[in-house]
């Protein structure tokens, strides 16, 4: 029991990791000054 607790901590831990590096690389490609124009005018775009 406490052996198959601790695979699917371990499991948890790293989807948090891969998660946190994925949000991280999303962060750095929407710093780009382009990115961030078109992320503002996104909304209207779509009208």
């Amino acid at each position: 029991m406490h052996k198959e607790w601790r695979q699917k901590y371990r499991i948890i831990k790293q989807l948090q990791f891969v998660r946190n590096r994925n949000e991280l690389i999303n962060r750095n490609e929407d710093n780009t000054e382009q990115d961030l124009v078109i992320n503002l005018y996104k909304p209207a775009l779509r009208i």
